[in-house]
């Protein structure tokens, strides 16, 4: 009778790795994707406080019975605060999905607390009829620039060392794309390729899969479609070691706020619930689309008194032009622009915008880098052709080649097209299929989730946007 060799127990040092590690990707994997009001929180806050303390360390606030003064002081305190929070959150900062870099960091958070100091000051001054003392401001300025700069770097450097690790499970041809799509993002995870297919060597079987997770140090496993009755058994298998299990297309619902377009099918739209559908939220929607539009369109006026002097200078021949898009449910539209082109500019028929494109007039470049030249379009909304929010509208030309070429592209006409959206604030100037369906991610999570909370996010990353010259 053989017998074999006894194993060695593990060591302490393996068992405390083994226990700790785990719980510090956690974390980490927390840190990474701290939501947006958390940080919204933590802003206003920091800078709350900040300011607070800025004036504690100034003679006024040793006078004990100016009560007016320091009631004064404490509305200023919250002023300085709502002011670092919105700007804060129009600038990026509360973005989950941006790789975080000091030098990005400090430059974002000096000008949010710049913007919030001259807000303060005109306030101060508007309604308290009092100047804030250089000192304070200087004060409140460096404990709120240092606070919102170390806590992001702290917690981006924790994530990036000890990042989740995530397993992407299917064939080659998803494992690919989606591994090229999640390493883009530059968010801090360790991706670990599992290819399911028996034609290729050094790949996982599916009765190894909970050994290898294990092996690997998986955190969680991201399955491809809908999977067979064997990988749903070894996918549950892998839940009772604990690592979690999530389909690609809740993954990035998640995470990253899009959709995985490949990857939907009838029954994803069957099976969620629209809430752009929702008569509530059309109503709401609605009533706001006509208070914006026609408090745009007043404000805007002597601008676009201005850009039709300039294009008329430039170029001979109207500086409005209308066009035919696509709308709500397919139905073609004219949308009013100011033109930013040659009259010429499609003589040989419809084509594509691109970057330095030689057809974009002088005074046209700087309309469509400050967005001016949409602005036109908000009698589009009045009118109800459009809304301030949704899907940027197509040309029936476009839509039907792009129609042809991605999966559920014509879903996205579920709503009204918009003037801005969550795709114009997330993807580059699109120029091609690929720049549309990439675009096409971030259109349907829209149509998913739309909400007046969420509109009011991307109205104001949509200013971060105008400022940055994104299209």
């Amino acid at each position: 009778m053989s017998t074999s060799a006894p194993q060695a127990a593990p060591s302490r040092v393996q068992t405390v790795n083994s226990l700790v590690v785990p719980r510090l990707r956690r974390i980490a994997g927390l840190f990474a994707t701290i939501p947006p009001f958390t940080w919204l929180v933590y802003d206003f806050a920091v800078a709350a406080l900040s300011m607070s303390w800025a004036y504690s360390h100034s003679p006024q606030a040793w006078e004990a019975f100016n009560l007016p003064r320091h009631l004064a002081w404490g509305s200023a305190s919250l002023i300085f605060g709502t002011s670092v929070a919105i700007t804060s959150h129009v600038f990026g900062l509360h973005d989950r999905t941006v790789r975080r870099t000091v030098t990005g960091l400090i430059t974002q958070s000096l000008i949010a607390v710049l913007v919030a100091i001259v807000s303060l000051v005109t306030i101060s001054a508007i309604f308290f009829y009092q100047d804030v003392g250089r000192n304070i401001l200087g004060l409140a300025a460096i404990g709120t620039t240092s606070a919102l700069v170390l806590c992001r770097a702290f917690a981006w450097h924790f994530a990036t060392r000890h990042p989740e690790c995530i397993g992407l499970l299917g064939d080659r041809d998803f494992v690919n794309k989606a591994q090229a799509f999640l390493e883009a993002t530059k968010r801090p995870i360790r991706l670990c390729p599992i290819v399911l297919d028996e034609k290729e060597t050094h790949v996982v079987s599916l009765s190894s899969l909970p050994d290898w997770a294990a092996l690997m140090q998986m955190d969680e496993i991201v399955f491809h479609g809908d999977p067979t009755p064997e990988i749903r058994d070894a996918l549950l298998r892998c839940l009772d070691t604990g690592v979690r299990v999530i389909s690609y297309t809740a993954h990035l619902e998640k995470n990253h706020e899009c959709v995985a377009v490949n990857e939907l099918s009838e029954s994803w739209f069957l099976s969620n619930d629209i809430r752009a559908l929702h008569p509530h939220y059309m109503i709401l929607k609605r009533a706001s689309d006509i208070f914006i539009s026609a408090l745009g369109l007043l404000l805007s006026s002597p601008l676009m008194l201005l850009a039709v002097i300039a294009i008329k200078l430039e170029s001979p021949g109207p500086a409005f032009y209308k066009q035919t898009r696509i709308g709500l449910r397919n139905r073609p539209f004219s949308i009013y622009k100011l033109r930013s082109m040659r009259l010429d500019a499609e003589k040989g028929g419809a084509q594509w915008a691109c970057k330095n494109d030689n057809r974009i007039l002088r005074v046209g470049k700087i309309l469509r880098k400050t967005r001016m030249d949409e602005v036109p379009q908000f009698w589009n909304i009045l009118k109800g052709d459009m809304a301030f929010i949704g899907p940027r509208p197509e040309r029936p030309e476009f839509v039907d080649s792009l129609a042809e070429a991605i999966p559920y592209y014509r879903p996205r006409h579920l709503l009204k097209p918009g003037l801005t959206g969550w795709a114009q604030i997330n993807v580059d100037y699109g120029a091609s299929v690929d720049d549309a369906r990439e675009k096409l991610r971030y259109d349907l999570f829209y149509v998913k989730e739309a909400s007046l909370k969420f509109d009011l996010h991307v109205c104001i990353r949509t200013i971060g946007a105008i400022m940055r010259g994104a299209r």
